[in-house]
């Protein structure tokens, strides 16, 4: 038996930090899923488990047990051997929950195919942005990520998100003890990293600005970074930055997407 899985990106529309308990960081933010998806199939073999990676960016993923989706079995204490192919279509270390989103996938497809039922002790084992990853849409959440409330009608509407996408990534541990060490910003809806990944990629600020100059009524990075997010009115305004962006080399690429609601999908 075997089934496929797609679990989209996530941004943070906001992220503030709110304190320390137990050496993890207490935040308060807003998830987002958007329809950048990482696909997953999962069929049991005999035998132990294997991974084979495809798509652009398999080539960058951890291939043994660092990979998320060998800490989702882990955590489920699957017994089974399962045949796990992943497309992967979500940048890595960009801070759009890839990794996270891959471990989701797994969560769901064994929760399909055997009945093996996971609960949010489970998820927060693997990752803080585990569990948001299973649900999609749009959430607000708290404590490490992992408590999930509806939204409070606080933030400004859009009709688009411009992702501008690196080629490199920024290592949230890194990022997070640079906060540690300067701070934040004093904005209740921006992103406490955003100072520290400016001092890892300083031109991702020209990033933000050039967006805003071009009508984005909001632009920020997405969780640790270094992914910018413009948020704007109309596809013709996206489609402005989208193309200044790449002109003047900011971004790797571009990805404009709809602002609307997208969940995992289990296809079969």
């Amino acid at each position: 038996m075997k089934t496929t899985v797609c679990v989209p990106a996530k941004i943070n529309r906001y992220l503030k930090i709110c304190g320390v308990k137990k050496g993890k960081h207490l935040i308060e933010t807003n998830f987002q899923a958007i329809p950048i998806y990482d696909t997953l199939t999962c069929e049991k073999i005999f035998g132990n488990s294997q991974l084979i990676l495809q798509g652009l960016l398999a080539e960058e993923l951890p291939k043994g047990k660092d990979n998320l989706i060998f800490r989702a079995l882990e955590v489920l204490n699957v017994k089974n051997g399962y045949k796990i192919s992943l497309k992967k279509n979500i940048p890595i270390s960009a801070g759009l929950a890839g990794g996270s989103a891959d471990a989701a996938a797994v969560l769901l497809a064994l929760e399909k195919i055997e009945s093996r039922f996971f609960d949010d002790k489970m998820c927060a084992q693997i990752g803080s942005d585990v569990k948001f990853s299973t649900v999609g849409g749009n959430k607000h959440g708290t404590h490490f990520g992992d408590i999930l409330q509806e939204e409070k009608n606080i933030l400004p509407e859009c009709s688009h998100f411009v992702i501008g996408v690196q080629d490199f990534g920024l290592r949230t541990p890194e990022i997070y003890s640079l906060y540690d060490e300067i701070g934040g910003i004093d904005d209740p809806l921006g992103n406490d990293l955003q100072p520290a990944a400016f001092l890892k990629a300083p031109f991702i600020e020209e990033v933000l600005d050039l967006a805003k100059n071009f009508g984005a009524q909001r632009a920020y990075i997405s969780g640790s970074g270094p992914t910018a997010v413009a948020e704007v009115q109309s596809y013709k305004c996206a489609q402005k930055i989208a193309a200044n962006w790449e002109a003047k080399n900011l971004v790797a690429r571009s990805i404009i997407v709809e602002n609307k609601l997208v969940y995992p999908k289990i296809l079969g």
